[in-house]
């Protein structure tokens, strides 16, 4: 069961060879053409209120097709962990994002607790196997629970998306720029489709978060990237990594409070490797680099990239994986 669209999506890109049964619950269902599947109990608007009487519910309803199943795969959220921990199973858990919602932000420091006794439960006994896709949440969720996660980037190679540019503007797709000859802003697309990204020269991110799904994306498809630098996202970016999720944060991730912790563990700045991905200082910079641009063939880092990804996960799963 998965609130976001493309976590899933991912694994199953990755891993066409496990039968997976999933129940999309993602306001962004339309992008991969699905509809919104809606269960009992726990749903796309109930999840935030996560309890035990809904956990003891759900599982109560849909007990004998849950004991079906070889193992169980907790996307956004992770705490779908709980439902699936008496079934004594296998469980992946990708965190693509905070390991502690919904409870950052119902502040339900009992379910919490819980929550975190499950995991550390399920990783005394073998069954957890814990893959963050951004060096931030892998520290956050270090530091929150004491799990140690495999930090694996998402790959996202399912979009179909191919560099071939037919437009003489640069896409802003995250943020927003003045008007300028050189960019076009997301918002005056309407919906449209993956390959419409590749007809673009490059794609400029000012991120709201340190890490989306759709970096890896524009990142896996060979688009030239645009990123602000540290000094830029400390000093003018609103990260939601920071203010979104705790009003307030707890003693024990305190070190968080300091914008630089989670700018420094940036995709953009460790994962994104080729020389078509860019970092500016100012809009004026950005500018220059746009003038400037020149493609540059990064082909084989980009299959590097996925080679990796793939060899990590191999490894991770070992022993799980069908033969």
């Amino acid at each position: 069961m998965d609130v976001h669209i493309s976590v899933i999506a991912d694994f199953k890109h990755l891993f066409p060879e496990f039968e997976i049964t999933d129940w999309c619950m993602s306001g962004h269902s339309w992008v991969f053409h699905r509809s919104i599947q809606q269960p009992k109990y726990i749903t796309a608007s109930t999840w935030t209120q996560f309890s035990p009487a809904m956990i003891v519910a759900f599982q109560h309803e849909y007990d004998v097709f849950l004991r079906t199943f070889d193992g169980f795969i907790c996307g956004h959220p992770n705490v779908f962990a709980m439902v699936f921990e008496k079934y004594g199973k296998p469980i992946i858990m990708i965190n693509s994002c905070r390991y502690d919602l919904p409870f950052c932000w119902s502040k339900n420091s009992a379910m919490l607790d819980s929550y975190k006794a499950c995991l550390q439960r399920l990783q005394q006994k073998g069954l957890l196997i814990a893959v963050s896709n951004n060096l931030a949440d892998q520290f956050y969720t270090k530091i929150g629970c004491g799990i140690v996660t495999s930090h694996i980037p998402s790959l996202c190679g399912y979009t179909g998306i191919k560099y071939k540019p037919i437009r003489s503007t640069f896409l802003c797709y995250h943020g927003s720029f003045p008007e300028h000859p050189l960019i076009t802003n997301k918002s005056t697309l309407g919906r449209f489709e993956w390959p419409v990204l590749g007809e673009f020269l490059g794609i400029i991110h000012v991120p709201y978060e340190i890490s989306t799904m759709s970096m890896f994306e524009h990142y896996t498809a060979g688009l030239p990237l645009f990123f602000p630098s540290k000094k830029y996202m400390i000093d003018d970016v609103n990260i939601q990594s920071v203010s979104a999720y705790w009003n307030t944060l707890p003693a024990d991730l305190a070190v968080f409070s300091d914008k630089s912790v989670w700018v420094n563990l940036a995709d953009f700045y460790h994962v994104f490797k080729s020389p078509n991905v860019y970092l500016f200082d100012s809009f004026e910079h950005l500018l220059s680099l746009l003038e400037s641009f020149e493609w540059k063939d990064d082909s084989a880092i980009i299959k590097d990239h996925e080679t990796k990804i793939r060899h990590s996960w191999a490894q991770v799963l070992k022993g799980l994986t069908p033969s």
